[in-house]
């Protein structure tokens, strides 16, 4: 529970914690090889040495089943297509000696698992998604996430060009005109991504999730509901005026993104987009805004002709 004391708010939360079985998450803690010091977040680099410690497991091998990364986009909101999902079976499957002073390093980009079993795909999930996540902040890191906006050629010839960030300013520069306005558009966009992979991270990049797609394209909702199914997303529109008699109202209106919780063994954070409940999402538009150097807002009249 977190007490606001200037805004006299409130807030509660509650996590669900379910340690009943041997191949629960729940049974490990990572921490530093170098500094000791417990992690308390599933990411890690390539660079990074972590050890394992599982004393309640009492196991002398633990079993490592590497996925690839998923790379996929997710379709736009009013788009229903089949689910991307992970490859139910791992790319590989290592047997590891268990100790809590083993150094373990992860070169590879994508989803690793560890489980006292080799045939129970359940267990401790940590997640490499690359140097630079969750920032992005070289050429190379910043061009993918650009899927959103770029036409399919554009996205080719930045990532096959030979002076990237050459290439990717040129790209901004085409939008506004200006370095200026260029540089408070690479701004916003890409702290919408750090934001998006700091907070909708999963078995994938948050850039890469329904969560981090509309946070990125519409910005921070203006309203958000949650519950233990999922939450909803509220973007204001423009005002509806209501007349009766010399007199009138103004009655304000929302575009709703239903989102609902994914179970999965891979994370407790995914969340699919509903794209049946929202038929018109003004997803064109606001590519089409970006496109001409422009930052989307739903509640602008002019943003939705």
């Amino acid at each position: 529970k977190v007490i606001d004391l200037v805004r006299q708010r409130a807030v509660q939360t509650f996590a669900e914690f379910e340690r009943t079985g041997r191949y629960s998450k729940l049974n490990y803690r990572i921490r530093d090889h170098f500094s000791l010091n417990e992690l308390l977040s599933n990411v890690v680099r390539r660079d990074q040495f972590i050890n394992i410690l599982a004393p309640s497991l009492q196991t002398d091998t633990l079993w490592l089943f590497y996925y690839k990364a998923v790379k996929e986009l997710p379709a736009p909101p009013s788009t229903v297509l089949p689910e991307v999902t992970l490859s139910p079976e791992p790319e590989l499957i290592i047997p590891l000696v268990y100790s809590d002073t083993l150094p373990l390093m992860f070169p590879r980009e994508g989803i690793y698992m560890f489980s006292p079993d080799s045939l129970i795909r359940e267990g401790l999930i940590l997640c490499n998604f690359g140097t630079d996540h969750p920032s992005m902040t070289s050429p190379e890191a910043m061009i993918p996430m650009l899927a959103y906006i770029a036409t399919p050629e554009e996205l080719d010839a930045l990532l096959t060009a030979e002076k990237p960030k050459l290439t990717l300013d040129e790209f901004w520069l085409a939008r506004t005109g200006s370095i200026e306005r260029s540089k408070e558009l690479i701004r916003i966009y890409y702290n919408r991504v750090l934001f998006s992979n700091y907070y909708f991270s999963s078995y994938k990049a948050g850039w890469l999730t329904d969560r981090g797609m509309m946070y990125i394209m519409y910005g921070p909702p203006d309203k958000v509901y949650k519950n233990t199914e999922g939450e909803s997303w509220g973007y204001k529109l423009p005002p509806v005026q209501s007349r009766w008699g010399a007199g009138y109202t103004v009655q304000d209106e929302y575009l709703w993104f239903n989102f609902r919780r994914q179970k999965s063994v891979f994370s407790d954070n995914d969340f699919i987009l509903n794209r049946a409940s929202t038929p018109i999402s003004y997803w064109d538009i606001a590519v089409a805004r970006w496109r001409e150097g422009k930052v989307f807002r739903l509640d602008n009249p002019d943003e939705l002709k």
